[in-house]
């Protein structure tokens, strides 16, 4: 695990407790900083949809270095989308016959973007998990039992893909396969750019969610970044799923979310988690730079800019 943030200690855990063995990669001015007991505190929800309350001390194994003569399967990246480029310089000449698993958001092409490593090593997926350490660095947060997976070319999954899939399904995941994933990983990312920034504001993205008002404002946002979507070429119409949530009007999606959060207590916990300020600012600020390139207008999202700003 490349790193150890929420999503990969929660991965590492649960790839652990199935029999694998994990290390951690962390930076050395970090190392002792880190930590090698995290004390967990979040809900794991592969077998029940209520979710199981997992309260222990991972004893993860950490090292401030990759060795080039190392003997690992997979190596995980699940990384902020500024931070992949020094990812990809510590990597370079360290994969060895790795495969190298991508979890993560993109705005830019994700292809050149990782394309110091071996484009036939890569397998590209997104997380289905989320978590925040709190002041005592335990780790909340919520383990859900499905995972995307993608093709940047379309075609049927590699051997190294299949692979890894067959790693998380047997660790009790289920998997969806996305045919357009370079689009869909923008769909998210703009999803997220019209999203967080109301939930910064508001202190959760649950607030935001269950509320009319608020989410008619992340509407109206999305609603901008589609325009920006479409001017960079992604054909909305094969991503109709992706977006039918933020295309929901409140009457509709609120009272179906407060639902499903009393009910989940996974949903809740991911929904109650903190927002990550620098993530809600740049994302936004990066569709807001994307859209003025293109000359799409997006008052919204400037709207949106402004009030983080006040």
């Amino acid at each position: 695990m490349f790193g150890r943030g929420s999503i990969t200690t929660i991965y590492g855990w649960a790839l652990e407790r199935r029999g694998h063995s994990v290390e951690f990669y962390v930076r050395p001015e970090r190392l002792a900083a880190a930590g090698r007991g995290v004390p967990l505190a979040f809900y794991d929800a592969r077998s029940r949809t209520r979710g199981t309350l997992v309260e222990e001390s991972y004893p993860a194994r950490l090292r401030a270095d990759i060795p080039r003569d190392h003997d690992y399967d997979l190596i995980v990246l699940s990384l902020h989308y500024d931070q992949f480029e020094e990812a990809v310089a510590v990597l370079d000449g360290h994969i060895g016959s790795a495969t190298v698993l991508v979890l993560g958001n993109f705005w830019a092409d994700p292809e050149p973007a990782m394309s110091p490593l071996p484009a036939d090593r890569l397998v590209w997926g997104f997380p289905s998990a989320g978590g925040v350490f709190d002041g005592t660095g335990t780790l909340h947060g919520a383990l859900l039992r499905s995972m995307r997976f993608g093709s940047l070319h379309g075609g049927a999954p590699t051997a190294r893909e299949r692979e890894v899939h067959a790693l998380f399904q047997s660790a009790g995941f289920s998997v969806r396969q996305s045919r357009d994933f370079r689009g869909w990983l923008w769909v998210h990312f703009a999803s997220g750019a019209a999203l967080l920034p109301s939930a910064l504001l508001a202190g959760s993205v649950g607030k935001v969610i269950t509320s009319g008002p608020q989410w008619q404002r992340v509407r109206q946002n999305m609603a901008d970044a589609e325009r920006v979507l479409t001017a960079r070429g992604v054909d909305l119409s094969a991503h109709r799923t992706s977006l039918l949530v933020t295309r929901l009007p409140g009457w509709v999606l609120v009272p179906v979310i407060r639902l499903a959060l009393r009910v989940s207590k996974p949903l809740r916990a991911v929904a109650d988690a903190g927002v990550n300020e620098h993530e809600a600012h740049s994302s936004l600020v990066a569709v807001i730079d994307e859209a003025h390139r293109l000359g799409v207008e997006v008052p919204h999202l400037e709207a949106a800019r402004r009030e983080l700003r006040a």
